[in-house]
Parts: C-alpha cells; sequence; structure tokens
C-alpha cells in the first residue's frame, strides 16, 4: 500500500451541505477556501512549488453553480493572485469579431485569429465581446454576471477549450489541430471528424483546456487557478467519459495538484461518475444542498434574474444583473475598438512571420 501525504490525499472529500439554507452560498464557498488554503500552506511547509488548480464542474442550466464561481473567485482573491479557466473556445474573440461585424477588414484568417487571442493577455476583450455579443442557450444573465464580476476584480481569464466548427473540433486551428494529431498520431494527416461531444472530442478539449490554462500559470507566474467546466469533464461521467479523459487527470498529469469540486444535485450524484475517479474526489470538495433551480430559455429570463438577487441578499454578496444599456454601451466600446485590435493582430502576424524560424506548434 502506498504511504500518503495525508493533507494532500485524505481519505475521503471536504463535504459540505447546504441543505440549511440552498441559496447561501457562503457555507460552499468557506469550504473551498478552506481546503485551498490547508493545500497551499502545506506544500509552503515542505517546500514544493506545486501550482494548485480548482475544478469546478458545473451544471450549466443552474445558476447556483455559476454564481458560485463568482463568490469564490472574490474571495480567492483577497490572498491569492489567479487566473480563471472557462470552457469557451480558445478562438472565441477572433472567430465571434469575424461573424458579428460586417466588412471585409473584419475578416481574419486563422493566424490573425490566435494572434488577437494572444495581445488580449487577461481575457478582458474576449470578456467585454462575450457580455455585449454572445447569446448563451442557459443561464444566460448569470453568465454575464459571473464575467462581469470577473471584469471588474480584474482576474485574468483564459478562454482554454479547443476550436469547433459545426459541432466538430476544427482540424484548421493549429491548436486544435496539433492535439488532435497528438490523439490520432497523425500530426499532418487527420481524414476523421471528431465531435466535441463525443469521448474522443471531450478528451482532447480537455487537454487542450489543460494545455491553455496551463501555459498561461506558468508564463505569468500564477500558482493558483480555478477551471470552470461542465460537470462531464470535471471527473468523468459513467459510462462514456473515463476519469483518464476528465479535466482532473489531465491537470494532474500536468504536474499540478487538483482540487475537484463536485456539486450534487438532484439529478447529477455520484452515480454518474466513474468508481476509479473516488479516489481523486477525496482530494477535493463534495458541495451538496444548493438551490437547483434551472433556466435554460429566454422565456424564464425575469425568474432568473429574480434568482441571482434572491441568491445574493441569501449570501450576502451583490451580485450585478446587466442591463440592456450597458449592453448597448459595452457593444458600442468593443465596435469602437475593434479595428484596432485587428490592425494590431495583422501586424503582429506580419512581424512574427518576418522574424520566426522556429517549427510549428506541436502538441505536449
Amino acid at each position: 500500500m502506498r504511504n500518503l501525504d495525508p493533507v494532500l490525499h485524505p481519505a475521503q472529500p471536504l463535504t459540505v451541505d447546504c441543505s440549511a439554507n440552498p441559496y447561501d452560498l457562503r457555507p460552499a464557498v468557506a469550504g473551498i477556501v478552506a481546503r485551498v488554503e490547508q493545500v497551499s500552506n502545506h506544500l509552503s511547509n515542505i517546500g514544493s512549488h506545486q501550482k494548485i488548480v480548482v475544478i469546478m464542474g458545473e451544471d450549466h442550466e443552474r445558476p447556483s453553480n455559476i454564481l458560485l464561481q463568482a463568490s469564490l473567485l472574490k474571495s480567492l482573491q483577497e490572498k491569492h493572485q489567479l487566473v480563471f479557466g472557462y470552457e469557451a473556445e480558445h478562438s472565441f474573440l477572433g472567430t465571434f469579431l469575424t461573424d458579428y461585424l460586417e466588412g471585409d477588414e473584419y475578416d481574419l484568417n486563422t493566424q490573425e485569429i490566435l494572434m488577437l487571442s494572444k495581445l488580449d493577455v487577461t481575457g478582458a476583450q474576449a470578456i467585454k465581446t462575450h457580455l455585449a455579443l454572445s447569446e448563451d442557450e442557459y443561464s444566460q444573465h448569470t453568465i454575464k454576471s459571473l464575467f462581469y464580476s470577473v471584469l471588474q476584480m480584474q482576474i485574468p481569464c483564459v478562454f482554454s477549450d479547443a476550436a469547433t466548427c459545426s459541432f466538430h473540433l476544427d482540424k484548421k486551428d493549429p491548436i486544435t489541430r496539433a492535439f488532435m494529431g497528438g490523439i490520432t498520431g497523425h500530426t499532418h494527416r487527420i481524414a476523421s471528424t471528431i465531435h466535441t461531444t463525443s469521448p474522443k472530442g471531450v478528451d482532447i478539449r480537455n487537454r487542450v483546456m489543460t494545455h491553455l490554462t496551463s501555459q498561461f500559470m506558468e508564463q505569468h507566474d500564477v500558482s493558483l487557478a480555478v477551471q470552470q467546466c461542465g460537470v462531464a469533464h470535471l471527473l468523468g461521467w459513467s459510462p462514456d467519459y473515463k476519469f483518464n479523459n476528465s479535466l482532473t487527470h489531465h491537470f494532474t498529469k500536468a504536474g499540478h495538484f487538483v482540487i475537484p469540486v463536485f456539486l450534487q444535485q438532484n439529478d447529477v450524484t455520484l452515480d454518474d461518475i466513474p468508481e476509479e475517479s473516488f479516489e481523486a474526489l477525496s482530494q477535493g470538495v463534495f458541495i451538496e444542498g444548493l438551490a437547483d433551480d434551472i433556466f435554460n430559455d429566454e422565456s424564464s429570463s425575469k425568474k432568473e434574474k429574480a434568482f441571482i438577487r434572491k441568491m445574493g441578499a441569501q449570501s450576502e454578496t451583490k451580485f450585478h444583473v446587466l442591463t440592456e444599456n450597458e449592453k448597448t454601451d459595452i457593444c458600442l466600446e468593443i465596435e469602437s475598438s475593434a479595428l484596432n485590435w485587428i490592425t494590431m493582430a495583422r501586424r503582429s502576424v506580419i512581424l512574427e512571420k518576418k522574424n520566426s524560424s522556429s517549427p510549428c506548434f506541436q502538441a505536449a
């Protein structure tokens, strides 16, 4: 039997029961923060420089899961320099501007799209674009509240998911293609299409998210990340998604200490995750009893806004609900600055081509 460090590898996850008040996020936040501080202090005491990644597995339709992240980021920021990794296409900014803005001057090629993301170091431009222009299928007001909080707190945000095209991984995107090659064994010839929600597609996306969030941590000397993802990415999802394809596995394999956060809901339970993931979950946090409310279409918009305000009041935290006037102002800001950003990206690509003699990107 292995002699595991009892602090880093306890027998059971830290468990938080929020059922006394399902709309109060404070017990859940306190539990996660306590685990982060315990691990952080212990790593420091034993002379380890291992970075910590907190992975928040959310049900996208449940605002309680999303607002928990906003509260957690605020609490962690008081003591730590951190980055927020978000499950959205890393090429979001350039792709969205190209699709939204009319005119040939806004049409970007693949290299320019990648450069635009690289220039948007903190992710602020991508967040503003999402706030102003993107309409999510579910919990759209809550997601905008989360992004507004991240923007106000000036926490860097990495849109870290693989690039997609028509529900399949985008082979034209160099980063996505490199990881597709890493899975299939063919870097230059990838004949088959891979659906984004297939087991292979989810595995590749998790590898890309791990790579891009880890890359930011390394380049900017950040020792703590909070990575958002759908719950199926967290530890796997029975029977299709294995633990070895999960974000927890890939971040651990990358050398980080991972604190997975599993939120149990009426239809999301431990029965849904593979048995082989339980050992990894034991070093994380298990939360139950948070509000189960679901909002997945525009018809429930008013109820969702009321839910956000209620959860804020019960948690003694103010969550901002973006108004239409605020969205319009951000939209005008995006439109007025878009051409400058695109021009910078084009010039940087030209300069990079002139100065670079390095080989093409290869997957780790």
